[in-house]
């Protein structure tokens, strides 16, 4: 009996697994490495520096500002060496720079890697002795960006979602209405998607100090329109309910008033 071709096969089996296994060892040399540098880049927020060219009113701002302190922890540059794949799938940012000035396009994120950017997250903060050293840092400069971006989405989500009472449709198609409005009018609102914005008041600094706070909206609009919002939201909401596991939603904390005293005739 010719055993030769059956121990060709064998082996060329176990050289596939040996590889597979040092591939996947790497990979997860890689993530324990991507994991630590987001550690140590969240217990250095309070050493962080104005990387852009924008008015700095750190920490109370805008995600404009918040986006380029964040960058003298990790740049851009480096983050594209991070992710296995592209960050962008399209859009203006080029060779390692943000382009924040372009006023005819904006980044399209590649879905596969914010998927894996949520999933080193989820690992981050899998750490309950990483939370607990680096919650009073996270609370001092992110907390607030946070809340506004948890309630926005929360706020889309919601039975109750403001508008519903006066327009003809489902909570789905409300809420796509205000997102389309948003991006079909280039960032401004129209009809629905304005008045969904000026009922939404929610009582952190950078909300009030922050003569731009439409813009976080606006960051939701677009990524709506480049398809990554569910996975953005898992990721924050992963993170911010790790710090804040007693946060819980409810509208009627982030209205100017309830929807019954307000008389679309009249006030529109």
């Amino acid at each position: 009996m010719n055993t030769q071709p059956f121990l060709s096969i064998h082996k060329s089996v176990v050289a596939i697994v040996v590889i597979a296994f040092a591939l996947l060892c790497s990979a997860c040399s890689n993530d324990n490495e991507n994991v630590q540098r987001f550690k140590d880049a969240a217990l250095s927020l309070d050493k962080t520096e104005n990387t852009l060219n924008v008015f700095d009113y750190w920490p109370e701002c805008g995600l404009r500002v918040m986006g380029s302190h964040l960058a003298s922890l990790i740049s851009l540059e480096e983050l594209d060496k991070i992710l296995p794949c592209p960050l962008y799938v399209s859009g203006p940012h080029r060779n390692g720079q943000w382009d924040l000035e372009n006023d005819d396009d904006y980044g399209h994120y590649n879905p596969e890697a914010i998927q894996y950017l949520t999933d080193l997250a989820k690992k981050v903060v899998a750490d309950k002795k990483f939370i607990e050293a680096s919650k009073p840092l996270v609370d001092q400069y992110l907390y607030d960006k946070m809340l506004i971006m948890m309630v926005l989405q929360d706020a889309l989500h919601d039975d109750g979602l403001p508008g519903l009472m006066y327009y003809d449709g489902s909570v789905q198609q409300v809420r796509e209405d205000i997102l389309n409005e948003f991006v079909d009018g280039g960032g401004f609102c129209e009809d629905i998607s304005c008045y969904f914005r000026d009922k939404i008041y929610i009582d952190v600094p950078s909300w009030n100090e922050n003569s731009s706070n439409e813009y976080f909206l606006l960051w939701w609009v677009r990524r709506w329109d480049d398809g990554t919002m569910d996975l953005f939201y898992d990721a924050l909401s992963t993170v911010f309910k790790a710090y804040h596991p007693e946060y819980e939603f409810h509208l009627e904390d982030y209205v100017w008033e309830s929807e019954e005293e307000y008389v679309w005739e009249e006030d529109w």
